[in-house]
């Protein structure tokens, strides 16, 4: 689990933004199905801070406006270099491919 911060022109300050998963059981005409895994408030800044989101491809959803507003995220963790062979391993079981 780690901090992500992101900014995003899709959610106005103030909106409180759920981080849905697995992504692709979103549902692309409405609200993601399930409750979100962590939810954060759009900060004045324009920054969105999800404090302890675990690794995982996301669907981060609102209602802005009365209208759906979602935003792809893919949180992966860093991967030290090395070589090619090894950066592309770790990168796959990072996503859950391996």
């Amino acid at each position: 689990m780690a901090s992500v911060t992101l900014t995003s022109t899709k959610f106005p300050v103030g909106t409180v933004v759920g981080a849905y998963s697995p992504v692709y059981d979103r549902h692309f005409e409405g609200k993601p199905s399930g409750t979100p895994v962590e939810t954060a408030t759009v900060a004045s800044t324009g920054k969105l801070t999800f404090p302890s989101l675990p690794d995982g491809n996301y669907a981060l959803w609102a209602e802005v406006g009365g209208v759906n507003a979602n935003v792809q995220l893919l949180h992966v963790p860093w991967v030290a270099p090395g070589s090619l062979f090894e950066r592309i391993k770790a990168q796959r079981e990072a996503v859950g491919a391996i």
